[in-house]
């Protein structure tokens, strides 16, 4: 005698139901299990410091203070070098922004009209009429993206480097470049609107 496929198929079904349930069962199990033991364990380690307070725990307790404060002094000195770090980059930002040499200045223009010529290039996917995220919509707007993203890219660039003569348009720098205006432009929503109240010309 042969059974249908139609009455096999439920019963199958009721099988591997049964199994999920057997297996859902065990790792609830295993899991209440281990629970229990790392309870068990925190008892034993606390009856056992218990213990031993009796006998030496004000210089344990000693010990894990001054442990506790070294961490603290630890963590307060990197804090203190990070924000150091950053009011240098910001320093060496300002500076070469301001060096006037000629030098900087050739540097400074080349890596502008190069970065600026790639923003153009990273933008025009931007105002095309099928863009669906940061739309611009008119040429002013364009302009002022394009000149505001290629100060912005310069800016960052120069707080991250030691020197103004490694300022150079790597490739590195357009990947980056890349991701910068691609978040930048998912900010607006489907188009892009000018603040009004910035009024700064880059």
């Amino acid at each position: 005698m042969c059974l249908s496929p139609i009455l096999v198929q439920p019963i199958l079904e009721v099988d591997r139901e049964a199994a999920r349930r057997e297996r859902r069962e065990a790792k609830e199990r295993a899991r209440e299990e281990a629970r229990q033991e790392r309870q068990e364990e925190r008892q034993n380690r606390s009856q056992k410091e218990r213990g031993e307070g009796a006998d030496g725990g004000s210089e344990r307790s000693g010990r894990a203070d001054r442990k506790e404060r070294s961490d603290r002094s630890d963590r307060s000195d990197r804090h203190e070098s990070r924000s150091k770090g950053r009011e240098k980059s910001k320093e060496r930002a300002a500076s070469a922004i301001a060096d006037n040499s000629e030098a900087a200045r050739k540097i400074k223009d080349s890596f502008r009209s190069r970065m600026a010529t790639f923003i153009v290039s990273v933008l025009n996917p931007y105002r095309r009429g099928d863009c669906k995220e940061g739309k611009i919509t008119c040429t002013e707007d364009f302009k002022y993206l394009a000149r505001k993203l290629t100060h912005f890219v310069m800016v960052k660039e120069l707080k991250q480097l030691q020197s103004i003569d490694l300022l150079e348009c790597s490739e590195s720098v357009k990947h980056k470049t890349k991701d910068f205006v691609r978040k930048y432009m998912s900010k607006y929503g489907a188009t892009f609107k000018r603040d009004p109240n910035d009024t700064k010309e880059y």
